[in-house]
């Protein structure tokens, strides 16, 4: 999904203009056409987007080229191109700038997306437990690079970020529930009942 800037009906090309990006001390000049977000996968989970729409499919192809990270536990997904929230390159913590890591929720995400598309997500949700720290707790986000073990950092493991993140364990519950329901727990009825993850066909032109 691109993210358009603000004056998008605005000019000639907005599409073309640069997009400010959060919490980087240096904010990359990135034009509007060159981001790329995880957030069309809402689009599945509500009853909105077909999971096995061509467009669909092409975006999270460019979605895991620019996004996804393997990690020896769980592929690990940022939240967008040039994202400054997380630990920075050293391995020191988040302060107001940083480098953007993988979110543990985002893994939850894309289980919810391979349920929506017929596969099993039990796999993937096991995968999911191994990104937890010590109790079992779920980070906000885990350390995607090169070990760094004097700041106790690894691959796949529990970066500097907040722990527990509630909003991702409340994810991971939401996809078990999906899972014993065979539908996502929290879509509406009333959305699926209108669109049933079909593109509706414009019938009228202004």
């Amino acid at each position: 999904m691109l993210i358009a800037p603000l004056n998008v009906l605005d000019g000639i090309a907005p599409i073309e203009q640069i997009v400010p990006t959060k919490s980087r001390a240096t904010d990359p000049p990135l034009r509007a056409s060159d981001q790329v977000a995880t957030d069309f996968l809402l689009l599945v989970q509500l009853g909105l987007g077909d999971a096995h729409d061509p467009l669909m499919l092409q975006i999270i192809q460019a979605i895991d080229a620019e996004l996804k990270t393997g990690t020896p536990n769980s592929p690990v997904w940022r939240r967008y191109n040039g994202d400054g929230c997380g630990d920075h390159e050293d391995g020191s913590a988040f302060g107001g700038s940083g480098i953007g890591r993988g979110w543990t929720l985002l893994a939850g995400e894309r289980r919810h997306y391979a349920l929506v598309a017929g596969r099993n997500p039990f796999p993937r949700l096991l995968t999911m437990t191994k990104l937890t720290g010590h109790g079992g707790l779920l980070p906000k986000q885990v350390w995607d690079r090169a070990p760094i073990p004097a700041r106790s950092l690894a691959p796949g493991q529990p970066s500097g970020s907040a722990m527990p993140l509630v909003w991702a364990h409340s994810k991971f519950v939401k996809r078990v529930a999906s899972r014993a329901l065979g539908r996502p727990f929290d879509g509406p009825d009333c959305v699926w009942q209108r669109y049933q993850s079909q593109r509706p066909k414009p019938k009228d032109a202004i």
